[in-house]
């Protein structure tokens, strides 16, 4: 694990940015996350030009306890679930019919190992 250094390869002063946007890139997309209401969004963004293209609803509420990440092939997804100590796991693909099908679900729950 750990970060990839990278460069800067390209600017937009006017790039819509929020408190916690998100970048990714999967498939050969770049990708922002786009909090619009209570559902949380994902919008293609154009390499060259920086410009939002398409934007696709994942399934799920957004959570400020909610975080995305990228594997390079598919956007995942870990959320609070409505029972005390449990997440789940939500895959996403880019290239999927429609675009953001949701491709897994995985279910956690924490444990706690109490020693006396």
């Amino acid at each position: 694990g750990g970060t990839i250094k990278g460069k800067l390869e390209s600017h937009k002063k006017d790039f819509p940015v929020h408190k916690n946007t998100f970048l990714a890139f999967a498939v050969g997309k770049l990708l922002c996350k786009w909090d619009r209401g209570t559902t949380p969004s994902l919008c293609v963004i154009n390499r060259t030009t920086l410009a939002p293209e398409n934007t696709f609803g994942i399934d799920g509420n957004s959570s400020p306890h909610s975080l995305l990440f990228s594997d390079g092939e598919n956007i995942g997804y870990i959320a609070p679930t409505k029972e005390e100590d449990s997440f789940v796991i939500r895959t996403f693909s880019p290239v999927s019919s429609p675009p953001m099908s949701q491709m897994t679900e995985i279910p956690l729950k924490l444990t706690r190992k109490c020693l006396d």
